[in-house]
């Protein structure tokens, strides 16, 4: 969207020569890339003009705040016009002046963000056919409460121990663009509240206790009156969760059901949606929560240790203190199964004690509990191909990937390489998910 922002502008720029071209500097927080503002915080916008010569008749600054589906500005001026969708104030109007302020400087709603500086050299009004240019723009994104920012990089992805299955091989460096990823796996009582949103605009339709894509064929979720494992109910129109369960991770959730729920949450958050519905394809980089890649998600569940490159998040030992897997003793493993932890159990104060488990991106339970659905295709030998940008796995499979291992693996599947998968209509009490942001 910004490319194309910054490509209409530049088509009106012939109308009218300049002597010499002002130049603008603009950034966000004191920064002019990778802005990341924490839930809440102001954001600054500051933006430094240098006037040059050729524009002495009046212009207009205009100080734009672009995301993916609308334009903001904020700005001292007061309004002028609207412009296509939103409704715009001018910074400044006057003779075109060398100059150092503040645009903004206060919280702005959470989401991504494009900061720009446009000016009108005729002041009579914005994308008026007379000449319009941007000479600067940041990227900034403010935080979602409950997820964690992971910074783009390169790692090492795949099983650096020798110790796991020929799927995990071979090791293979990637690159991966910032993103966010939830801090804690998607709880009984958030999906429950997706249940009765979707199910009271008509979305979604309980069959034999399954709940389905209203009038299609694709299972969403199971309830317990289908599975014991679920902590799902449904009566008499209502879903409800198993009491003293709200806080344990969702389970009996498919892939589409996952990626279900990050349409809906999107939409509760005033994102964009990520998913179509009809074809299940991902429009990746529209700025809304879908389920991370395999190669994101692994990124994130090591928390940026690479030096070395460990088993688990945070070493190459495991107990019972540290993640929840198969006879792990914590006390949550008794009545009938899964015998999950709530999430975050393991900041400290569980029970065997231990330390804070949060890893190096502040992220929990990114082993055991329960497997996390990632958005790809599997493919076992796809290591051998994959892409070094960003990759999102094979073009199409039968099954979509799982990894991290639950509260009823043994170790070995809890490793960060450690990978398996099924097919993404499959509901199993171990199988839950968490989400991303681009």
């Amino acid at each position: 969207m910004r490319c194309l922002f910054i490509f209409t502008i530049l088509l009106l720029i012939p109308a009218i020569g300049l002597a010499q071209t002002p130049t603008v500097d603009i950034k966000c927080n004191g920064l002019d890339s990778n802005v990341v503002v924490n839930p809440g915080a102001n954001v600054k916008i500051d933006f430094t003009v240098t006037a040059g010569s050729g524009l002495g008749n009046t212009v207009d600054i205009w100080i734009i705040l672009e995301t993916p589906t609308d334009y903001y500005s904020y700005n001292g001026y007061g309004p002028i016009q609207g412009w296509n969708k939103g409704i715009y104030n001018a910074y400044y109007t006057g003779p075109l002046a060398d100059m150092n302020d503040t645009a903004l400087d206060s919280p702005v709603p959470d989401g991504s963000y494009v900061a720009y500086v446009v000016i009108d050299a005729w002041a009579d009004g914005f994308f008026d056919q007379n000449l319009i240019y941007t000479l600067d723009a940041v990227d900034f994104v403010t935080g979602i409460e409950g997820m964690a920012f992971i910074p783009a990089g390169e790692f090492e992805m795949g099983d650096h121990h020798g110790v796991g299955a020929p799927q995990e091989l071979p090791v293979h460096a990637v690159y991966i663009d910032a993103f966010w990823m939830d801090v804690f796996d998607v709880t009984n009582q958030k999906y429950c509240d997706y249940l009765n949103s979707a199910y009271g605009q008509g979305l979604i339709e309980v069959i034999s206790g399954v709940v389905y894509k209203f009038g299609d064929t694709e299972s969403y979720s199971a309830t317990y009156s289908a599975d014991l494992g679920s902590r799902i109910h449904f009566s008499v129109g209502v879903f409800s969760v198993t009491s003293g369960k709200e806080d344990h991770p969702m389970v009996t959730v498919s892939w589409y059901g996952a990626v279900a729920y990050a349409n809906w949450r999107s939409a509760e958050l005033r994102l964009p949606v990520c998913y179509n519905l009809e074809t299940w394809e991902c429009s990746f980089g529209t700025g809304g929560l879908r389920l991370p890649t395999e190669a994101e998600w692994e990124k994130a569940a090591r928390g940026d240790e690479q030096d070395p490159y460990y088993m688990y998040p945070w070493g190459n030992s495991i107990d019972g203190s540290k993640a929840n897997y198969d006879s792990s003793g914590d006390p949550y493993e008794i009545g009938p199964p899964p015998w999950t932890t709530p999430v975050g159990y393991y900041d400290g104060g569980q029970t065997p004690p231990g330390m804070d488990m949060a890893n190096g991106y502040g992220l929990y339970d990114m082993v055991g509990n329960v497997y996390d659905w990632c958005y790809d295709w599997y493919d076992s030998t796809y290591y051998g191909s994959s892409p070094y940008d960003n990759p999102h796995g094979p073009a199409s499979g039968t099954n979509r990937v799982l990894r991290k291992g639950s509260c009823q693996s043994n170790i070995s599947s809890l490793r960060c390489a450690g990978r398996t998968s099924h097919t993404p209509e499959y509901l199993n009490g171990l199988h839950g998910f968490r989400l991303a942001l681009d």
